[in-house]
């Protein structure tokens, strides 16, 4: 387990095969969830029109790598193993971090870097076909790489935070962590270095910019305008969230808190305070992202969720991780012996929850939610009314009624790709004469122009 060489792979290798099996027991109930047709079809199509879909699509890079994921894997439900294989990266980022940053020996940090991963507040968006959360382990690619003082690996955590960041707005957490870290550095003797990953995160974050012709908003997305009304209520539903029952929109738990139970919740916190004491010089990264993740939850003016704060679960997780590793090197047999029964729980209750989710999902009784208009002929599922609309033996009625334009449309524009049904003009005519999305024409930035420039009541 000291060899990254063999870790990486395993770690790799076992959550990838965990969240496949959670793939496999949703799609058995043969539905895809709006905010996955969004995700992994309407956005993607739209992207490459060059054309940002709607003002919560914001998320630039990743419909990129969905884009990029169905040239590899097709399908109605490609976005859940494509989903499943970005996430599986998690684990083995934590493992690197945990040797490089906090010199962890290999067999704790293995064993930490799969406890962290499969608690609920992780491993439930693993298998779903959405952006929320591909952000978590670019980031803390980025985070790794920011403990090196090598010029390549300042510039590759300076791109991967700035991808992070635009993957799902909630990797900003991770673009602020590292900016920090690398802006401490300007007294070294890596300024060129430095400059230039400042450069390259500049310009990724900007290049969306210049890449949609009709943008609207960027970063907030989804989170809508920031506002400190309601504050106190949407933190105190988060810790609720966090250590006592999940109960969010798609956070499909089975009831599970994001930390798994209240015992690992308790050493999350009581690790963040040791840090804060005693290791505060090794640690404040993984602070800074805690404060800064709660800073912008508590700010949020839209939907709110713990699928809003997935990197701090993962640093939380991590704090407590931090704290047994020191309570397992205690001279006094008791404290060991509590360190590593812990553990013992915390795996078991991991453990619990997974299989909890994965009997839900396989049986129907964490029902997945049909959320789009979309009509299915009695004795069909979506995938084979997909497949009857693609071969002809369904027909959809020429004014769409009972399916919504933008979804369908876009599932049926990418699934078609050897026999088009719709044409990338008539795709973006009918969404645009829907409503719903930006207009086509709109120019850049009109929404927030329109916004600055109304006039003050009297």
């Amino acid at each position: 387990m000291a060899d990254a060489r063999v870790s990486v792979p395993l770690l790799y290798a076992i959550f990838f095969a965990a969240a496949i099996t959670l793939v496999l027991a949703a799609t058995s109930q043969g539905l895809l969830t709006k905010e996955e047709a969004s995700s992994a079809f309407v956005n993607p199509t739209f992207l490459q029109f060059h054309l940002q879909h709607h003002v919560f699509g914001t998320n630039f890079y990743g419909y990129v790598y969905f884009w990029l994921a169905n040239h590899i894997v097709e399908g109605l439900f490609y976005g859940r193993f494509a989903k499943a294989a970005v996430m599986a990266l998690l684990p083995c980022f934590i493992y690197l971090y945990l040797r490089k940053g906090f010199q962890f020996g290999g067999l704790p940090a293995f064993a930490a870097a799969l406890g962290v991963s499969v608690l609920p507040g992780f491993i439930c968006f693993s298998w779903l076909g959405v952006d929320i959360g591909i952000e978590t382990p670019i980031g803390w690619c980025a985070l790794w790489l920011a403990l090196f003082d090598s010029p390549a690996a300042i510039v590759a955590s300076s791109f991967f935070a700035a991808l992070s960041a635009e993957c799902y707005g909630a990797g900003v957490v991770f673009l602020i962590a590292v900016a920090a870290s690398h802006w401490f550095r300007f007294h070294r003797s890596r300024r060129m270095a430095l400059a230039a990953g400042f450069g390259l995160m500049l310009a990724v974050l900007l290049f969306p910019v210049f890449w949609w012709t009709n943008v609207q908003t960027l970063l907030t997305g989804g989170a809508g305008d920031p506002t400190i009304h309601g504050s106190r209520e949407r933190l105190v539903s988060l810790g609720t969230e966090l250590f006592l029952r999940g109960d969010s929109y798609y956070f499909f738990s089975n009831g599970a808190p994001a930390l798994g139970a209240a015992i690992i919740g308790l050493l999350a916190i009581a690790g963040l305070i040791a840090v804060i004491v005693r290791d505060a010089r090794r640690s404040w990264p993984l602070i800074l992202i805690c404060v800064t993740s709660i800073g912008f939850y508590a700010a949020a003016g839209n939907v709110i969720g713990v699928r809003r704060v997935i990197p701090l679960v993962v640093s939380l997780a991590v704090f407590a991780c931090l704290l047994l590793r020191s309570l397992a090197a205690s001279s006094v047999l008791f404290v060991r012996a509590a360190a590593y029964i812990s553990m013992a729980v915390w795996i078991t209750v991991a453990a619990n929850d997974f299989l909890a989710v994965r009997q839900g999902l396989a049986s129907a009784r964490i029902q997945l939610p049909q959320d789009f208009e979309f009509r299915v002929p009695p004795g069909q599922t979506m995938a084979s009314t997909v497949s009857g609309l693609l071969d002809g033996s369904f027909r959809m009625p020429q004014d769409l009624a009972g399916y919504e334009p933008d979804r369908t449309l876009s599932i049926l524009y990418v699934l078609g790709k050897s026999a088009p049904l719709y044409s990338p003009h008539e795709l973006i005519q009918r969404c645009d004469a829907h409503g719903w999305s930006i207009p086509s024409n709109a120019p850049r930035f009109v929404r927030i122009r329109r916004h600055f420039s109304k006039p003050t009541p009297p």
